[in-house]
């Protein structure tokens, strides 16, 4: 480590081929080896060395006194000392290689034999040595998973065939052995083995016939109860149980059964269970886990459904339990003709059975329609009258729904109105013909055509002329309102009793109500998008809330664009985790905008443009005799227009004065000095170049301070702060808002030279500035 560490370059986690040399120089100066024999060790090894740890302590022992030769794992000693067991692998001479034969078809028998894939993973690599009786002290199973990590390509977990014949040469290296004695002790074993304890002959017999995974069984895997047996070559065969004999017509009726309980040709213990359930051979003798153990045995072993010879070995387990014959238990099976279904019937329910009756959302379905059309075209029941249309009826429909769609509600109220209810017609029934007009369940209100109809029915209903509802209906004279109409009250009706702040010279009813009135920033539209971005975002990046005020403000909302709609857009052209949008997210929200009102982006664009600014809402307060009327004032606020004089006090004191203090700039000869002496940094903010416009008196009604800030965010760069150059740009856009030269804007610039200071002048004070007044220390 400390070597590698020496060699790599400084926070690299890698070396290359020359420093892997330098590494190399390292380890034989530190053994006392030369560095060619070192180099030879290392060619010698032929790539990695893989190593695991065995259980059994006598392995390494045995090995090394089994024989007075030297062992090809013996340890290896340099100057006297001993290696490390991964250094005794690399540094010791490897075996001789094994005189390999070409790919031999056995080879290739035995890859595909356990590997049906093509592909033979480390499992099946191991269960070949196994069963080829390759495992022992000298290849262990630890080793033949080595070998198997050897032999793969790295980064891979299966081997290919040739793969597979350079695990076997490595396996006969292992073990000291030819090479070809490998492949013949693999070739004899045939095929993967399989070990299992025999339980009956039906399974055995059934476990031989099919197989597991695509390899052939040369016996049964299962010999005696109890007993452990192979596939090998030698081992007793069980004998096949003959099969049943049934007449053909039976075994017909029999398939037909089988089908018609499990119509994909293979069935479920459940099914059998219920075979067996209708066929009422269930009892003492055969119980239902009896069924379920029958059905386990005569399956296929890892299988979950019968085939139909296994069914009818089966019928023949079941007619074994019950002491039955055969061909009786498979005659009563076959009396069960199919699956029998046992449920409860119903009594009859007239609001469930009769579906003229369905009300609300059911009662608009095909079926309920279709029931009443059948009793009409039959004569059942009388037929509601049709309603002719009239300009009366119109205009009632009109004063009750302005919209020409008609709420339930809304129905009810007019029938209400022209006093139609009555024992008849109750507000239950008029709920029932709402409905019964509708022509979908989905439907929450109707139409003209369909209003009609509802005036049908409730002539019918009521047993009268339709004429004379239709009288009524337009005789109410559309919605009728209800309230109480309060008492007469003295205090409050004779206004000359009134007192206080209400008894003012005009009335107080015709006192103007507070008004909202608007006020507009900048009330010149704006020349393009991103000019209305910077209004009502000056910092350059524009929020929710400030998103959705452009939209209000704009008047663009309606019902096809909601509020709702607005935050959806701001979040999803937003970053994410963001809180704020710039101007490229700002247009592609109004193009959302658009796109929501189903308008061209350019009509939007234009109601934003138009509306120029932020919208400032207040309210103008009323007029009050207290704080309008100022010779009502008193104590200090009464000096200022003279109240106290009235009353004989000394005048006041006159105000504090402001004065304005220069700090020696005169005018400037040049804009540059102006920007020097503003920002001496050589950099401008926007701070000192809204207190140059402002020192200058060039604000206005039409030039107000947020405007500086606008153009002072257009001139500046990416940069928070203005160069010279862009502060020529910024006093242009100046001179063009103000519709005045260039040269007499910077002329005025320059008249007014430096920053200006303001400061306040304080009051004389005797008990400051006569000092002989002055008491304890100070007075020293």
């Amino acid at each position: 480590d400390i070597f590698f560490a020496k060699v790599k370059d400084k926070a690299a986690r890698r070396i290359n081929p020359t420093q892997f040399e330098d590494g190399v120089a390292l380890m034989a100066q530190k053994r006392g080896l030369a560095f060619e024999a070192i180099v030879k060790v290392l060619m010698d090894t032929d790539g990695p060395v893989f190593e695991g740890t065995e259980a059994e302590a006598s392995r390494f022992s045995e090995r090394a006194a089994g024989s007075s030769q030297e062992s090809p794992n013996a340890p290896v000693y340099l100057n006297g000392k001993p290696m490390r067991s991964m250094s005794s692998k690399l540094l010791s001479p490897q075996a001789p290689q094994q005189p390999r034969k070409a790919l031999s078809s056995e080879v290739q028998d035995a890859f595909r034999a356990f590997a049906a894939s093509g592909e033979m993973d480390g499992k099946a690599f191991s269960k070949v040595a196994r069963d080829a009786q390759l495992v022992d002290r000298a290849c262990s199973n630890i080793d033949i998973d080595l070998i198997f990590a050897k032999v793969k390509p790295k980064g891979e977990r299966k081997l290919s065939v040739e793969q597979f014949d350079d695990g076997l040469a490595e396996i006969a290296a292992r073990k000291g052995v030819d090479y070809q004695t490998v492949v013949d002790a693999v070739a004899a074993c045939g095929g993967p083995q399989f070990v299992g304890t025999k339980g009956d002959t039906f399974v055995a017999t059934e476990l031989r016939q099919k197989g597991e995974g695509g390899i052939p069984r040369t016996s049964s895997s299962r010999s005696s109860a109890g007993s452990s047996v192979s596939s090998r070559p030698g081992t007793a065969h069980v004998q096949q149980q003959p099969a049943l004999e049934v007449p053909g017509e039976r075994m017909d009726a029999l398939r037909a059964l089988f089908l018609a309980f499990s119509p994909a040709g293979e069935m479920e213990g459940k099914t059998l269970q219920k075979l067996i359930r209708d066929a009422g051979l269930l009892g003492d003798a055969l119980t239902m886990t009896d069924v379920d153990l029958i059905f386990a045995k005569v399956k296929h072993f890892g299988s979950k459904r019968l085939e139909f010879d296994q069914f009818v070995r089966a019928l023949a387990e079941f007619a074994k339990k019950t002491g039955r014959e055969h061909l009786e238990l498979s005659q009563a099976v076959l009396d069960v003709g199919g699956p029998q279904f046992s449920g409860t019937k119903m009594d009859a329910v007239k609001f469930y059975d009769d579906k003229s009756l369905f009300t609300g959302m059911y009662g608009d379905d095909d079926t309920r329609q279709a029931a009443v059309a059948k009793k009409q075209q039959a004569g059942v029941g009388p037929k509601a009258p049709e309603v002719d249309d009239s300009e009366d009826l119109r205009w009632v429909f009109r004063q009750y729904c302005p919209n020409d769609e008609m709420e339930g509600k809304t129905f009810a109220k007019m029938v209400r109105d022209a006093g139609l209810l009555d024992k008849q017609l109750t507000m239950t029934e008029v709920d029932l013909i709402f409905a019964k007009v509708k022509t979908a369940s989905s439907q929450r209100k109707i139409v003209y055509l369909q209003f009609l109809k509802a005036l049908g029915h409730m002539a019918l209903k009521k047993a009268q002329p339709v004429d004379l509802v239709v009288d009524k209906l337009v005789s109410a004279g559309g919605p009728q309102f209800y309230g109480t109409v309060a008492g007469a009250n003295k205090f409050h009706d004779d206004k000359s009793l009134y007192t206080g702040m209400h008894a003012a010279e005009e009335d107080r009813d015709e006192q103007a109500k507070p008004q909202a009135r608007r006020m507009v920033i900048s009330n010149e539209p704006a020349s393009s998008l991103q000019e209305v971005f910077l209004r009502f975002s000056p910092t350059g990046e524009m929020d929710g809330k400030t998103f959705a005020k452009v939209a209000k403000d704009s008047g663009v909302l309606d019902k096809a664009l909601t509020m709702i709609d607005i935050d959806i857009f701001f979040a999803k052209v937003k970053d994410k985790a963001a809180r704020k949008i710039s101007y490229e997210q700002f247009e592609s929200g109004v193009r959302e905008m658009a796109e929501k009102k189903k308008v061209p982006f350019e009509a939007i664009a234009k109601e934003l443009m138009l509306c120029g600014g932020p919208v400032i809402e207040g309210t103008v307060a009323e007029k009050n005799k207290f704080h309008d009327d100022k010779s009502l004032y008193t104590g200090m606020h009464g000096r200022e227009d003279g109240y106290a004089a009235q009353l004989d006090t000394p005048p006041p004191r006159p105000k504090t004065a402001q004065v304005e203090v220069e700090v020696g700039y005169g005018p400037a000869d040049s804009l540059e000095e102006v920007f020097e002496l503003f920002s001496p940094s050589g950099e401008m903010d926007g701070r000192s170049f809204a207190k140059m416009i402002k020192d200058a008196r060039l604000l206005d009604k039409g030039f107000a301070p947020p405007d500086v800030d606008l153009i002072f965010a257009k001139a500046k760069a990416k940069g928070v702060k203005l160069s010279f150059r862009q502060f020529n740009e910024a006093l242009e856009a100046v001179a063009q808002r103000k519709k005045i030269e260039f040269d007499a804007l910077a002329q005025i610039i320059m008249d007014a030279g430096g920053p200006r200071l303001v400061g306040t002048h304080a009051e004389p004070n005797k008990f400051h500035d006569d000092k002989t007044t002055y008491t304890g220390s100070h007075g020293r």
